[in-house]
């Protein structure tokens, strides 16, 4: 009989579960990793966005979401912005949990208010006049600040379309100057007359408005060579008064070849609101009398107070029947802003009379409790509500509250002290007891 070794298929079996082991066989996840995914970085406000040298910057709100779930709790955050150097700043957005980041940039700029005024030069007339049809070329233009040449930084926007008559702008800015220049090149008909017009604008050639005032169009009167008035002109350009510029219309009577212009600088002048006292909200009590005062409102940069008969109260919906915040608003000549004064209307505090003016009772346990008769000036009794509940035969301390719904501000504490009393202390007791059995405690 041949005999089988069991040995040998043994060995044989372990060896190639090492080999196994040693080559990541077998059913062991630790050798896995993990893939992430995109997250979707919902970040507030502009990118890139600019903001002004020396001003404060927070970083917006951001909400992190992957496949739909929020896991802004594991958003992280990194990078500074420096506002005291001009130049380019970078947020980074990230997690653990995705596979992409968020970058934004934030630009720091020359604050506007820190800059001067330039000089732009300008070669040629302005406004200019071309014929349809020709071509347009810039002219030459030098750019000075404090008598320095700064050409190299000026910045030209707008086109003329010579295909059509009209007005067209061209605008000169800087980054270095708090100023721009708008030059004017009405396109014209050149087979219309040549005729030289003469022009009478009614009212200024410069104007200047208030941010928010109201622009009024007074017009032009328009003559021919001979001294005929030319009833049919046209106005090209627009006022916009919601935003602070330079705005320049031109006039042109039909069959005129030249034009008139007028401008209109929208200007911001904040002036400063200050009311009595400073006291803004104002606060009194319903029904009371209230006569409203105008505050003190300066320019800018002065300490002389503009004249109270050009401070124009706008609304003023005080009703002191009801309790509630009104809002009082006031515009005054010369500035672009108005103040505003907030009149709180809310309940008076009253005064709780009690008798003898004492707001505390000892009780001695068994007694009963009588509450004390409270009265309000100008509230009725009927008005006046009483809470809480004193436990005669319970020693302690009781607090009754008293209160008038919709006529005081205010309510009242009356505190009653349930005591125990020794027989030594029954027989100094005042004389207004009589012969009242007590009970014993």
């Amino acid at each position: 009989m041949k005999k089988i070794s069991i040995l040998k298929p043994i060995a044989l079996s372990l060896l190639a579960g090492a080999v196994m082991t040693a080559c990541g066989g077998g059913s062991s996840d630790s050798g896995k990793k993990t893939v992430l995914e995109s997250c979707v970085y919902n970040i507030e406000g502009d990118n890139p966005i600019d903001i002004s040298q020396g001003d404060t910057y927070t970083n917006p709100a951001a909400k992190l979401t992957l496949n739909g779930k929020d896991i802004t709790n594991k958003l992280k955050v990194e990078g500074t912005v420096d506002t005291s150097k001009v130049g380019e700043n970078k947020i980074i957005y990230s997690s653990e949990s995705c596979s992409n980041t968020e970058t934004r940039i934030v630009n720091v700029i020359k604050s506007s208010a820190s800059l001067e005024a330039c000089v732009y030069n300008i070669d040629g007339d302005n406004p200019m006049q071309i014929n349809q049809g020709d071509k347009y070329e810039n002219p030459v233009v030098k750019l000075m600040l404090k008598g320095k040449d700064i050409t190299d930084k000026i910045k030209v926007e707008g086109t003329v379309d010579t295909s059509k008559v009209g007005e067209n702008k061209i605008i000169y800015s800087s980054e270095s100057c708090s100023n721009t220049e708008t030059r004017i090149v009405n396109v014209v008909n050149p087979s219309a007359s040549s005729i030289a017009c003469d022009y009478t604008l009614r009212g200024s050639s410069k104007v200047k408005l208030l941010l928010n005032d109201t622009y009024t169009e007074e017009g032009v009167e328009v003559k021919d060579a001979n001294d005929k008035v030319i009833e049919d002109y046209s106005i090209t350009g627009k006022v916009a008064t919601s935003e602070e510029g330079e705005y320049v219309l031109s006039y042109q009577g039909a069959g005129c070849s030249n034009a008139i212009t007028r401008t209109v600088s929208v200007v911001n002048v904040n002036c400063s609101y200050v009311f009595e006292d400073e006291s803004n909200p104002l606060i009194i009590s319903k029904d009371a009398e209230y006569s409203p005062v105008k505050p003190k409102v300066t320019l800018p940069n002065s300490t002389t107070n503009i004249a109270s008969d050009d401070i124009d109260e706008i609304t003023n919906n005080v009703d002191v029947k009801k309790v509630g915040n009104y809002e009082v608003v006031y515009k005054a000549k010369g500035c672009s802003n108005t103040g505003a004064r907030t009149v709180t209307v809310e309940l008076p505090v009253c005064d709780y009379k009690f008798p003898d003016n004492k707001q505390t009772m000892d009780l001695i346990a068994g007694q009963n409790y009588v509450p004390p008769v409270v009265t309000i000036e100008g509230v009725k009794s009927s008005e006046i509500t009483v809470s809480g509940e004193v436990k005669s035969d319970t020693i302690g301390e009781y607090i009754m509250t008293y209160a008038a719904k919709d006529k005081c501000k205010n309510s009242a504490k009356y505190i009653v002290n349930v005591k125990k009393v020794t027989n030594e202390e029954l027989k100094n007791m005042n004389d207004t007891i009589g012969k009242t059995i007590l009970p014993k405690i």
